[in-house]
């Protein structure tokens, strides 16, 4: 895959932690995180015959590890190991760094 060159954006946790993200993700991005999401659903047929379908894990969790995986740039000046920077920080820094994923990944349209 071709790697485009996206405008970024820094963000500042409450303790000071700098994260780098890019402004936007790449369809391939989405992509990406849709997949990991769907990949935690499986399907069977139940006693009735009817098929169900339920989740292994926590698709939620995977899709929004998956999306800081592809959408950080930087944790602090490092662009090794992001999702586990932070993972590693105080509890309130690690919700606002993963909120900031959410809103990067989430598919509302917005105006440019």
């Amino acid at each position: 895959m071709t790697q485009t060159t996206r405008p970024t954006s820094e963000i500042e946790t409450p303790s000071g932690h700098r994260i780098v993200f890019y402004q936007y993700p790449l369809g391939s991005d989405m992509e990406s995180i849709e997949d990991v999401f769907l990949s935690k659903y499986e399907s069977a047929k139940d006693e009735d015959g009817k098929v169900r379908s339920f989740a292994s894990g926590n698709p939620v969790r995977a899709a929004a590890h998956r999306a800081a995986e592809l959408l950080v740039v930087s944790v602090d000046g490092s662009s090794e190991n992001v999702l586990e920077a932070i993972r590693g920080m105080k509890v309130a820094d690690y919700d606002f760094a993963m909120a900031h994923v959410d809103r990067l990944a989430a598919r509302e349209k917005k105006a440019d």
